[in-house]
């Protein structure tokens, strides 16, 4: 049986129940999603009356660190035989205000399916971009770990990684144009690479699934752009193609929703000033 996962960066999110946080539910109730991942909670008390009010029947988890922002994850039990969730430290790496992950593992017909969700280091500094590295290589080795579980009789190692990945690229020693040694597509490129390499014993690797379109995030007046949300997912598992590209007309699986459906620039400011400035993505986990 499939699943649907939603994975949404709603910008210095708030929760509550106000009119910022209706069209939020409004936008994600829309896809009916049995996962669904909204990263830049900025209140737990919000995030919790968010949950009761708009998604009253949902399993809730808020993580929880030093850092100012954290993710709120909803599971709707009524496609799910069983839900895992756990937090993973291990991804602030020796910072404690960076966000910790969140492990989420869905379980459908005695089907195991991993999904890590993160948020990771922001900026094209050195030491963001150092941390983005490092965190990549920690998240490919959890594929490693499954992949040795089966190989020893344990579930098949399914993982898809997703969320906010901030891959913008490098400016060093300052962050000048001057300095800018690796682009977004660049960084991109190396994520792939990383992904691909993924593996034990050749088994598997992992694969950046194509997106609708390749900017999710902007602000406003289309000032700043650039593809920061990625999902990630080990070769294993297979996603629902949802259709072809309108830019080259190759087939995605990862669609992305919010701003990018707006026709005019005055329609997408308001949606990124009033909800969010990334687009939520929104893929369907086959079995």
């Amino acid at each position: 049986m499939a699943f649907t996962v939603v994975s949404w960066n709603v910008e210095h999110f708030d929760g509550g129940t106000d009119p910022r946080a209706v069209a939020v539910a409004d936008h994600i109730r829309q896809f009916n999603a049995d996962v669904i991942t909204i990263y830049e909670l900025e209140s737990e008390h919000g995030g919790w009356n968010f949950a009761r009010n708009f998604f009253p029947g949902h399993f809730t988890f808020i993580t929880e660190g030093q850092n100012s922002q954290e993710l709120l994850i909803l599971v709707n039990p009524a496609n799910i035989d069983h839900v895992a969730i756990t937090q993973r430290h291990r991804f602030r790496l020796r910072n404690p205000f960076l966000r910790p992950g969140a492990l989420v593992t869905v379980t459908q017909n005695n089907d195991h399916t991993n999904l890590l969700f993160l948020h990771t280091a922001s900026g094209t500094t050195g030491d963001a971009f150092g941390d983005r590295v490092e965190m990549a290589e920690r998240f490919f080795a959890l594929n490693k770990i499954l992949q040795e579980l089966e190989e020893n009789g344990g579930p098949p190692a399914r993982l898809i990684i997703c969320g906010d990945l901030n891959t913008m690229g490098l400016q060093y020693p300052r962050k000048i144009q001057a300095h800018r040694h690796l682009t977004d597509v660049e960084e991109l490129d190396g994520l792939r690479e990383l992904a691909a390499r993924a593996h034990r014993n050749n088994f598997q690797g992992m694969t950046v699934a194509p997106k609708e379109f390749d900017i999710t995030f902007s602000n406003a007046n289309n000032r700043q752009a650039s593809g920061l949300d990625h999902v990630i997912v080990s070769d294993g598992i297979q996603l629902t193609n949802q259709g072809n590209r309108l830019a080259d007309a190759q087939p995605f699986d990862v669609r992305v929703e919010g701003w990018q459906q707006l026709a005019t620039q005055a329609e997408r400011n308001q949606f990124i000033n009033g909800i969010s400035d990334h687009n939520a993505l929104v893929f369907e986990v086959l079995p």
